[in-house]
């Protein structure tokens, strides 16, 4: 069962590293820190769009898919983060 668990979690954190290849801007290596920050951009972004029938299926957006397994991946959120999401 351990050895099951291990191998799971090493495929999520092998998912969430295909998912962000892309933010590094090829000055060498991004933090872990600076690309939850960018992913979280995103979703702020996206639940401010005002759209709501993106809201409607919301978890299975890729953008929130996104942020969930990179979220999953952290042992730390950093403390200054502000997530400024409409109440709305």
């Amino acid at each position: 069962k351990a050895i099951e668990k291990i191998n799971s979690h090493l495929e999520k954190l092998a998912t969430c590293s295909k998912d962000l290849s892309g933010f590094s801007n090829g000055d060498g290596p991004t933090s872990e820190n600076d690309i939850f920050r960018k992913v979280l951009e995103q979703l702020v972004k996206y639940m401010n769009s005002g759209n709501r029938l993106l809201h409607k299926n919301f978890l299975k957006q890729e953008v929130v898919q996104k942020f969930l397994r990179l979220l999953s991946t952290l042992q730390e959120i950093p403390p200054d983060l502000v997530c400024d999401i409409n109440q709305d």
